[in-house]
């Protein structure tokens, strides 16, 4: 919306400004003082991370998917852009509309996620039904003929976005013990950041070949798949009994 009245540059004031917050939030932490422990080399700590992953099996389908679905199904909002314009004939505004509907799904599930504890069940459940709304959402959008409907299905999509990624960072913040904390929860940095490039890419050749809405089309197709793969691999109880 701003960039329709003011242009782009005040997005990236507005954009630099919003890390105040966060750099605010590290700055007031404090941590134990703990004693120094030797540290591995780099190629020494990736395969004893990969390792623990792969004894892990549960784990090692959590961050498999997470590594497809970054790649195909969370890069969609790339090609919004040429959505709205050639398809519902819209400017920065139209765009930013379609963005702001997948932030009002992502918050509401936020919201939600945030006021209670879940059971192993219901994590499993949450995963799947991430899922599920991401690509209901992507179809959705990509079938829509009116701009209104497209917003739904985006609101859909950002609400699946947000309960599937938030309850994958948990469960693996869950499963890994701490001696292997830091290394695991950078392989799921590399599968959730590492993978996007790549699904932009992919998602932007196929728009630019064959239009926008095919390109939804696989995004969703991407999240069906990873939804099929994972209900095959996850146990009833995923967490250790405490």
């Amino acid at each position: 919306m701003v960039v329709a009245t003011a242009g782009e540059g005040p997005c990236f004031f507005l954009n630099a400004v919003s890390y105040l917050a966060a750099l605010w939030a590290l700055a007031g932490m404090r941590f134990a003082q703990r004693p120094r422990v030797g540290v591995a080399s780099r190629a020494t700590g990736l395969r004893s991370s990969l390792g623990y992953v792969r004894r892990r099996p549960v784990l090692a389908a959590l961050l498999g998917t997470l590594g497809v679905v970054s790649t195909l199904a969370l890069q969609s909002n790339v090609i919004m852009p040429s959505l709205a314009h050639r398809v519902f004939g819209r400017d920065a505004q139209g765009f930013g509309g379609l963005l702001t509907a997948y932030g009002i799904g992502a918050v509401i599930t936020a919201l939600r996620l945030a006021s209670r504890t879940y059971s192993d069940v219901e994590y499993r459940r949450n995963l799947l039904l991430g899922l599920g709304c991401m690509a209901l959402g992507h179809f959705a959008v990509a079938m829509s003929p009116r701009y209104d409907l497209a917003l739904a299905g985006q609101l859909v999509a950002g609400f699946g976005m947000l309960r599937y990624t938030a309850t994958t960072n948990a469960l693996v913040q869950l499963l890994v013990d701490d001696g292997h904390r830091g290394r695991v929860m950078g392989l799921h940095t590399v599968m959730f950041a590492g993978a996007a490039p790549f699904g932009a890419l992919i998602l932007g050749s196929i728009a630019r070949e064959a239009g926008p809405q095919a390109a939804l089309v696989v995004s969703g197709a991407g999240a069906v798949l990873a939804a099929m793969w994972l209900a095959a691999r996850l146990p009833e109880r995923l967490l250790p009994a405490r």
